[in-house]
C-alpha cells in the first residue's frame, strides 16, 4: 500500500510541474522517465503515458514528451493479455511516435519505437502477422544501427525479438545470446546525448540475457 501511494504521489507531481519553466519541465520529465524506466505497472505506465502528454501538450516544440508517451503505450500494448486491446493502443503510440518524428526526424532512437509498434502489430496474431511486421521491424532497426553504431537499444530489440521468436522461425535464445551480449557491451560505454535523452533497456537485456541460460 506504501509502494501505491507513493507511486501515485510521483505520478501526480509529475503531470502538475511541468512547463512553467525549463528547470519545472527536466524535473517533471526526470521524474516520469524514472517511473517509466523502472515499472511493470500497467497502471502506473498508463499514467506516465498520460503525464507524458500532458507535457507535450503544453512543450508542444519538444519531441522527447511525445517519444516516452509512445513508448509507455506500446510497452502497455506488450502487456496486454486481451489480444483485441493492442492495435487500438498501437494505433495511439503510432500518433504519438510521428509527433516526435516530425519534431526530430533521422533519428535512430525514433527508429527503434517505430520497430517496437511493428512487433506490437505481430503479437496479435503471430501466425499471420509475422511475415507482415517481422521484416519491417528488423528493418527499422537496420536503419537506426547506420544512424547510431553502437545504440544498445538495436542489439537489445534485435536480441528480444529473436528470443521471443520460435527456434523454427530463426529466432530462439541461441541467436539471442550474443545479440543481448552485444547489448550490454554497448550499455557500459554509450552517452546518451542528454540527461532526458533515452537511455533504457540496460535492466531488460541483464534479465533476458540470464533467460538465455535457463
Amino acid at each position: 500500500m506504501k509502494k501505491t501511494s507513493l507511486l501515485l504521489v510521483l505520478l501526480t507531481v509529475g503531470a502538475s510541474a511541468f512547463a512553467q519553466s525549463n528547470s519545472q519541465y527536466e524535473e517533471a520529465m526526470k521524474k516520469n522517465i524514472s517511473i517509466l524506466d523502472t515499472t511493470e505497472n500497467l497502471f502506473a505506465l498508463e499514467t506516465v503515458a498520460n503525464n507524458f502528454e500532458r507535457i507535450a501538450s503544453v512543450t508542444k516544440d519538444q519531441w522527447l514528451p511525445y517519444y516516452y508517451a509512445s513508448l509507455a503505450r506500446v510497452r502497455t500494448a506488450f502487456m496486454q493479455k486481451d489480444k483485441s486491446k493492442i492495435d487500438p493502443i498501437v494505433d495511439q503510440a503510432k500518433v504519438l511516435a510521428e509527433k516526435a518524428d516530425a519534431l526530430h526526424p533521422d533519428n535512430a532512437e525514433m527508429l527503434c519505437l517505430k520497430s517496437m509498434l511493428a512487433s506490437a502489430r505481430i503479437a496479435v496474431d503471430p501466425q499471420t502477422r509475422g511475415m507482415q511486421y517481422g521484416p519491417e521491424a528488423g528493418k527499422l532497426l537496420q536503419q537506426a544501427e547506420q544512424l547510431s553504431p553502437g545504440n544498445p537499444r538495436v542489439s537489445l530489440l534485435l536480441g528480444q525479438n529473436a528470443f521471443y521468436t520460435p527456434a523454427q522461425w530463426g529466432g530462439g535464445k541461441e541467436k539471442a545470446k550474443p545479440l543481448l551480449g552485444k547489448a550490454l557491451q554497448e550499455y557500459s560505454t554509450f552517452k546518451p546525448a542528454t540527461d532526458l535523452s533515452p537511455n533504457w533497456g540496460k535492466g531488460l537485456a541483464e534479465y533476458l540475457l540470464a533467460q538465455c541460460s535457463k
